[in-house]
């Protein structure tokens, strides 16, 4: 791990959500006050475009006070590193079926990763996404992918996300 931490990017249309709305339930759903036990689950911020840092920094300003400092490391981003193979698409990997499928679709780890489809069947089997078939047959998968889809089991944790995220 060395320096390295877990994250994750949000791409977002600043037509539907603004950057400060996503801070704002950035610091709702997250105890940006509680310093990290390991290095490699800090909670951090990464600004990718110009103004993004200053609307952090009024975001803090309105919720720090004297008894409580947020403990969110904020900086410029400056790439990722990518974790091993055997950490891409979790929810997806623990099902054979569908991950088999995807797998002869894009054989390389790079076109696995970040196809659109293997994201999608990812986040429906981590119960992070509501499967839609027409969605599904559109983006190729078989008979029986988009049945395992339609018919998964969801996991804890996204089960806990979809109680705090509606729709």
């Amino acid at each position: 791990m060395g320096d390295h931490a877990e994250c994750t990017q949000i791409e977002f249309d600043p037509q539907e959500i603004s950057y400060r709305q996503i801070l704002d339930k950035f610091f709702e759903w997250h105890n940006a006050f509680r310093k990290p036990y390991a290095r490699q689950y800090m909670s951090a911020v990464l600004f990718h475009k110009p103004g993004q840092r200053e609307l952090w920094e009024e975001a803090v300003a309105s919720r720090e006070d004297a008894k409580r400092k947020v403990q969110t490391e904020a900086q410029d981003f400056g790439g990722f590193t990518w974790a091993e193979d055997y950490h891409q698409k979790y929810y997806l990997r623990r099902n054979k079926t569908v991950a088999l499928e995807l797998k002869g679709r894009f054989p390389s780890i790079e076109e696995f990763v970040d196809s659109t489809a293997t994201a999608r069947a990812n986040a429906i089997l981590g119960g992070f996404l509501e499967p839609d078939r027409k969605q599904l047959e559109e983006l190729g998968f078989s008979e029986q992918s988009v049945d395992e889809l339609l018919n998964r089991k969801r996991s804890f944790f996204g089960s806990l996300f979809r109680s705090v995220i509606p729709g």
